[in-house]
Formats: C-alpha cells, structure tokens, sequence
C-alpha cells in the first residue's frame, strides 16, 4: 500500500488556481482501491446513512470485470450521520464518496483546469427514479465547493419523468451562507435505458466562471451534451471537489422514501480524452 500512496503523490501533483476564472492543477486519479480514509484519495462522507457504503467484488449485473465495485445505498425511514443531524432535518438521506481535497492533504482543493473524468454507473432493475421514489432530489455525482454543487448529475424523484440531467448552480441572492440554487439544466438520458446494466460516463470539463467554460458528456460512447458557459460558481472557485454515489434530498418524508442500491466502478480523471 505505501507504493500505492507514492504513485497516487507522484499522479496527482496538484496546484493552487493562479486566476479566479479557472481552475489550474493538472493532476490524474484512478479511484478503483478498496481502502478509503483520511490519507486516501476519497473517504466516506461523515453524514453518510451508517452502514450504506460497501466495496464488492461481484459484479452486480453479471457483464464480468475484474475491479472493485462500489455499492452505496439508502433505506426507508433512515438518514444518518457522525457528527450532526443535518441531512435529517432536511429530510435527506445520503451514501456517497467524496474526493478527499481537504485543507492539508496532499491531493490538493480544486479540479485541473481542463480535465475528462469516466466511470461506469449501474442503476439495478426497478430503481426508484422518477414517479418510482417520493419527492425529493436524486444527486448521482457532483463537484462540490463545500456550500453546493458547482455542477451535477441529478434528477427529480416524485415526478413524471426519467431524465437525468446536468445541472449548474448560481448564489441565491442575499442567502446569508451563499447557498445556491439550479441555474442551466441540461437533459442528459432517459435512466429507463440504462437500468439493469453498466452504463460507461464520460465527462470532459473546462471549468471557468465565464462564458468559455465547456462539458461535453458521453454515454456509452455516444455524445448527449454539448454544453458552453459558466462551470464554476464565482463566489466559490477555491474549492472543487468530485463526489459520488446517491445522494436524495429533501425528500417530502423519510417515512416515504423508497429504499435503492446504486453501484459504481473504474472512477477516473485524466488530461487525456479516454478510449470511449
């Protein structure tokens, strides 16, 4: 394992942003380890519901593949955390992991300034999107700056429609804690298409706070968006971390939500357009 910390230090070698409009490190991950923690490149969120998260090395839908898989779930009438009650109150529930950009560790607190990111996604058969889970919002992955998302991949549970889109974020004017709120929304795929098996994401991002800022996302090797504008928050670009898993919040009732597994594996970042 100390070989494997070297050669994620010598893969990250990650900077400070030298501008406000971007985001300048230049460091790669390859997150397919089955060890997390305080010195690891992701860690268990501490409002994770308890026992939610998992490692497995049986592949879910039975394609094959030889890499860890990352199993994350959320259960009826649950929510949790170690060291406050907040996604509770907030009738959330979470299981997610979270890239560990801390103050103080080595891998740094933002996203290179241009970068692809890939991971395959499996939404089991019968997954609760859509009218199939109360009301709420579903995150399955987001850049987070420590307040809300600059970015993510989300969708409305409790109503009638299965697309997952991207959604950017801007301030809410006069929020005392500058929380934010959805500004574009960029359909992604109907999720009834990939249920019941792996789905391969590709994502290439430059991030930027004005209009030169670019995501293009890819779905088993086919192109669904083509976005150009703003990427990143302006009041928060010195913080942007990658998180996944499943993430339903503001649920109209923990009581109603209706339990789900998600799974992930082969979660990267690179400077290079990966093989589609």
């Amino acid at each position: 394992m100390k070989l494997f910390a070297t050669i994620l230090v010598l893969l990250l070698g990650l900077t400070q942003p030298s501008a406000i409009h971007a985001q300048e490190n230049h460091g790669t991950f390859t997150y397919n380890s089955m060890e997390t923690g305080p010195r690891r490149a992701f860690f268990e969120k501490h409002r994770n519901l308890p026992n939610s998260y998992s490692v497995i090395r049986t592949d879910p839908f039975g394609e094959g593949g030889n890499g860890p898989v990352h199993r994350f779930e959320i259960r009826t009438g649950e929510c949790g955390s170690q060291l406050d009650q907040g996604d509770c109150s907030y009738n959330a529930v979470r299981s997610e992991l979270a890239e560990n950009n801390h103050r103080g560790t080595r891998f740094g607190r933002i996203q290179p300034r241009e970068a692809w990111y890939e991971w395959d996604i499996g939404f089991p058969d019968g997954f609760p999107f859509g009218p199939r889970q109360t009301r709420g919002y579903y995150l399955f992955g987001q850049w987070h700056n420590g307040v809300c998302p600059h970015m993510n991949f989300g969708i409305w549970g409790g109503r009638n429609s299965h697309v997952l889109h991207l959604r950017t974020s801007q301030i809410i004017p006069g929020h005392r804690h500058g929380d934010c709120q959805p500004d574009e929304l960029i359909p992604v795929i109907d999720l009834r298409e990939i249920e019941g098996r792996w789905a391969h994401f590709v994502v290439y991002v430059r991030w930027s706070t004005g209009n030169d800022g670019e995501v293009r996302v890819f779905v088993d090797g086919q192109q669904r968006v083509q976005f150009n504008g703003r990427t990143l928050i302006p009041e928060h670009v010195g913080r942007n971390h990658f998180d996944f898993g499943i993430y339903l919040a503001n649920a109209d009732s923990l009581r109603r939500v209706q339990p789900a597994e998600l799974y992930y594996r082969d979660i990267r970042r690179t400077r290079q357009q990966p093989p589609m």
